[in-house]
């Protein structure tokens, strides 16, 4: 057997070998993670996002992120600022909910609002002014702005709030 032989045999055992075969897993396993990084940071670029590097050591960390046994550091993306806070005279009041009525509605898709901050009854309820034709065309045309407006206008004419 000649010597280039008795390599290409021994580069054969070794690729044959369980060490050979785990490193090139790990080798695998670190350009899938590589290239899910590439993609995440195409995403988040493309949603706007702000990457924010971290080290498990500083006050940025993210609270999850160093639970991990060997996660000292890390990247993560905030999401941008968010939209324009529509101002009042884009929104209409609608009424008063709590937060029990907004767990039922989570659980059971439906809950209520009331007309004044009673009954623990203090979260504000708002709907924007451009959705006010659904209060026409989900009600055959019986509900309207101008008759919650009335409405209220009455409410607070008898004391209420």
């Amino acid at each position: 057997m000649s010597d280039l032989e008795q390599q290409l045999k021994w580069l054969d055992d070794i690729r044959s070998s369980d060490e050979y075969k785990e490193a090139a897993l790990e080798n695998k396993v670190e350009l899938l993670e590589e290239e899910i990084t590439r993609l995440r940071e195409q995403l988040a670029e493309a949603e706007g996002q702000e990457p924010v590097a971290f080290t498990c050591h500083g006050n940025s960390a993210p609270a999850y992120s160093c639970n991990k046994p060997g996660d000292m550091s890390g990247m993560y993306y905030r999401n941008p600022a968010p939209a324009k806070v529509p101002d009042e005279s884009e929104l209409v009041h609608i009424g008063y909910t709590n937060g029990a009525q907004v767990l039922y509605c989570v659980a059971n898709e439906s809950g209520s609002f009331y007309p004044d901050t009673e009954n623990d009854s203090c979260i504000p309820v708002y709907m924007l002014r451009t959705h006010a034709h659904r209060l026409e065309s989900t009600t055959n045309g019986e509900v309207t702005l101008d008759r919650i407006k009335h409405a209220w206008k009455m409410l607070k004419s008898q004391g209420g709030e």
